[in-house]
């Protein structure tokens, strides 16, 4: 029961046991009052009938007595009146046969009136004619009592309404602080370190607030120095700390990553390098040559602002490294020619040559020597003296990635057939067997192949078919969950859709994603949407809208690659997250390298605070599983754990 609540029945039973107390003090007086004037009326009444009658003459006794007794027995005050002689013999006697019941009979028990006797002496002189005795009736005394219970009862009850809409606004604007106090422990818990002002009047309640306020502030530093302390080793670790790029290890980490992902996206890898920075640093002194640096990788960054998933590294020196994932040959040309010319014309570089080898590839794999062939073309650009720039040319390697006409007309012709292929992928608990999440990665097939979707959601992209996609898919997966034969049916773990960031950005697909969960409530509850950590970094507005949208549909949000920007701990405390996966970049060999288990388990301990639920990415190996169950993560996937495939495995072997 809630403090408003006790308080306003606590008031209110007071009032009520007051007001009663009250109205049985009144009640009892009034009663005792009315039996007194009740008894000093009979008496009053005998004497005088007892001296008209002593006072009336012979002759005319017998009817003025007559007409007296009339008087009386009109106003139904007397119940009864005789008059006896000297003897005892009844000379005139008047009794009403029975009185009418004024009030019920629980009033009357309750407040019993007794009928108030009284008797006279008739006198003449000195000799005694008689006596009169009356009895007077109860109805009138019951009528006053019953009439005054009834105007006592409104005023009880007009006062009662008068007294609780008092207490109402009495105890609505005493507890307003109270209230105020609650939505500030549910804002800390969701991460909004908000303070309460105005302070109350009231000292205690003032006192109260002043001390949350203090919590408040105190968490939201704590909370925030433990970011910047996790960002700062961070930064130490895995940035260079010149430019802010990264360095030379977690450039490879990543890249490894993306050659042991799912979808093994294919790219094009630059390397740029500034001739001879070491005659630069004697000339120019260290700062310049550190100046130098840092514009050098702002032009970079400024290259690839429109590609999310570029990977930028300062390897050593004055060697440089770029990936774009998905980026074609003859742009990867256009742009190494771009980025020549334009370094080639900073004056900073006091005539410095810049060369960049270029190596591009179909499908990035784990076996692929692309900094190799990229290394390669940079010393043959370097052979050429002046500033320029050489693509290695591969030779045979898997195409994939296919012309565009027939990219378009695979495309279409698979969302009208509706022809999709899905892969499952468990994610388990790190505590028991039954999986958790259930990842879908969707396939369609082109020339007796299945493509996976890092492959082909970029080239539908670029057609702007993603969200028609992404309906298909969403679509596909409900029909099955419906479909007693299906394997999503079978499944018992909620299911885990990737929905791609140029959908989640548009205003026309959420609107329609929310009425379609809107329609399919119960499919709704099973769903966990994953989307990229690019679009909390680019979309702040948009990504808040989609996870409102879910969480009032009953679905949940999940975001993968975690970690493999900078700052990405910024947002956690004010975004309400579901699941947060890290990248397979920290994972790979998690349990060789101390700094990847410092970051991974800061990042538990926050998530952890924020009600977030994480999980690990690519674990690949019994090492990496036992290191992540020790850090405190609460679930993985990966090939060690289980791999993709058409059958929903929902149990570890």
């Amino acid at each position: 029961m809630t403090l408003r609540r006790q308080l306003f029945l606590s008031l209110t039973l007071l009032f009520m046991l007051m007001l009663a107390a009250s109205l049985t003090i009144n009640f009892y007086n009034a009663r005792r009052h009315l039996q007194e004037q009740m008894d000093l009326h009979a008496r009053d009444t005998a004497t005088a009938l007892a001296f008209a009658i002593a006072s009336a003459t012979p002759d005319s006794k017998a009817q003025a007595l007559q007409h007296l007794l009339d008087l009386l027995f009109e106003h139904g005050t007397f119940s009864s009146i005789v008059y006896r002689d000297i003897h005892g013999n009844v000379l005139l006697e008047r009794v009403h046969a029975n009185e009418n019941a004024i009030a019920p009979a629980w009033f009357m028990r309750l407040l019993p009136i007794h009928a108030p006797r009284a008797t006279a002496d008739v006198m003449s002189g000195w000799t005694q004619l008689g006596t009169v005795e009356i009895t007077t009736t109860t109805t009138a005394g019951y009528r006053a009592l019953w009439t005054s219970f009834g105007e006592l009862l409104l005023v009880l009850a007009v006062a009662s309404a008068v007294v609780y809409l008092l207490s109402i606004a009495a105890l609505r604007l005493l507890l307003r602080p109270l209230q105020k106090l609650e939505h500030q422990a549910a804002a800390i818990c969701e991460r909004h370190f908000v303070e309460q002002q105005p302070l109350p009047k009231t000292r205690e309640l003032r006192q109260v607030v002043q001390a949350m306020n203090r919590m408040s502030r105190k968490l939201k530093t704590i909370f925030h120095e433990q970011l910047a302390l996790t960002e700062s080793l961070r930064a130490q670790s895995h940035l260079d700390p010149v430019t802010g790029l990264s360095n030379r290890r977690e450039f490879n980490a990543r890249l490894q990553s993306v050659a042991d992902s799912e979808s093994g996206n294919g790219g094009c890898l630059m390397i740029l390098q500034v001739q001879d920075f070491g005659r630069y640093n004697l000339q120019h002194g260290h700062e310049a040559g550190d100046e130098c640096l840092r514009v050098v990788a702002a032009q970079l960054q400024a290259l690839v602002a429109e590609a999310p998933d570029a990977i930028i590294s300062r390897r050593a020196g004055a060697d440089f490294a770029v990936y774009l994932p998905r980026l074609e040959r003859d742009r990867a040309r256009a742009l190494a020619a771009h980025l020549v010319a334009r370094m080639a014309s900073l004056d900073l570089l006091h005539g410095h040559c810049i060369h960049i080898g270029v190596a591009c590839c179909d499908v990035l794999r784990a076996n692929h020597h692309l900094l190799a062939e990229a290394d390669l073309a940079l010393r043959q650009a370097q052979a050429r003296g002046h500033s320029d720039w050489q693509l290695f040319q591969a030779g045979d390697v898997e195409q994939v990635a296919r012309e565009a006409r027939q990219w378009y007309t695979t495309l279409t012709r698979t969302l009208q057939d509706r022809q999709l292929t899905f892969h499952y992928q468990p994610v388990f608990p790190v505590a028991g067997n039954q999986a958790m999440l259930a990842e879908i990665f969707c396939r369609i097939t082109m020339q007796d192949k299945l493509v996976p979707a890092g492959i082909f959601l970029p080239m539908a992209e670029r057609f702007a078919l993603a969200e028609a996609f992404d309906r298909l898919i969403i679509d596909e997966i409900r029909q099955r969950s419906e479909r007693a034969d299906s394997q999503v049916s079978r499944c018992a773990a909620p299911l885990c859709i990737n929905l791609s960031p140029h959908s989640a950005r548009s205003p026309e697909f959420l609107q329609w994603f929310s009425g379609y969960l809107a329609d399919y409530p119960a499919f709704a509850r099973r769903l966990v949407v994953e989307t990229s950590e690019y679009l909390v970094r680019t979309g702040a507005g948009q990504i808040h809208e989609l996870c409102a949208m879910l969480h009032q549909r009953g679905a949940r949000l999940s975001l993968d690659h975690f970690g493999i920007h900078s700052a990405a701990f910024g947002y956690l405390h004010s975004l309400p997250l579901d699941f947060l996966k890290v990248d397979r970049s920290f994972i790979r060999d998690i349990h060789l390298n101390t700094d990847n288990q410092f970051y991974v388990q800061s990042l538990v301990q926050i998530a952890h605070s924020c009600d977030i639920t994480i999980l690990a990415e690519g674990v690949e190996h019994q090492l990496e599983w036992e290191c992540l169950q020790q850090l405190g993560i609460d679930g993985g996937q990966g090939y060690y754990l289980a791999r993709p495939d058409r059958t929903l495995q929902s149990q570890r072997h």
